[in-house]
């Protein structure tokens, strides 16, 4: 458990197997202590036992926020929520696949399998706002890309107290040429 500040706690890396495709995706959570002590968890793991120990050592789990649609991100959403029943639940907009499925507003329902308070707005909606947005400034990326199976979706939040970025999957560097080690093919 690595920790930058007394409010923000970053657990170490854990892998998320993708059957059927037999993918493994490595990916990490955010733990945010709040003002009230309390804890946002960003981009929920699957709830192991050391891994509950170390949340629960920290605080009461209040928030837990998924931060994209992508399948690695929301595949620990359900048993994750079970192992927390009473922590708010903000998914970002245009699930869809194998753990679930809703629209871009909670208005136009939710199935994903376990109770989803709030799904995080667009820039401009009139969804309600999540009861953690007094502390972040967050913005949502969603695009459908043409000939894609569904919509690409994340959000992006920064914790004002502490001037922190976070983020999933948008913080990607895409150079403009392939990479030397591709001519060796």
């Amino acid at each position: 458990l690595a920790s930058t500040r007394s409010s923000l706690f970053f657990p170490s890396s854990s892998s998320c197997p993708a059957p059927p495709q037999n993918v493994t995706a490595t990916i990490r959570t955010n733990v945010v202590r709040l003002r009230d002590g309390t804890l946002l968890v960003h981009g929920p793991l699957y709830p192991t036992g050391e891994y509950r120990a170390l949340l629960d050592g920290l605080g009461r789990v209040a928030h837990v926020v998924v931060p994209c649609n992508a399948f690695e991100h929301v595949a620990a959403l359900r048993p994750f929520a079970k192992a927390y029943p009473d922590a708010s639940v903000w998914i970002a907009p245009g699930q869809y696949g194998p753990f679930g499925s809703c629209g871009t507003d909670s208005a136009d329902g939710c199935r994903m399998g376990c109770r989803v308070d709030g799904i995080v707005p667009l820039a401009g909606s009139k969804g309600p706002a999540p009861p953690w947005a007094d502390e972040f400034d967050f913005r949502t990326l969603y695009v459908v890309p043409p000939g894609a199976a569904g919509p690409v979706s994340e959000v992006a939040m920064v914790h004002r107290p502490t001037r922190t970025l976070l983020c999933a999957d948008a913080v990607v560097y895409v150079p403009d040429g392939p990479p030397p080690i591709l001519d060796t093919y």
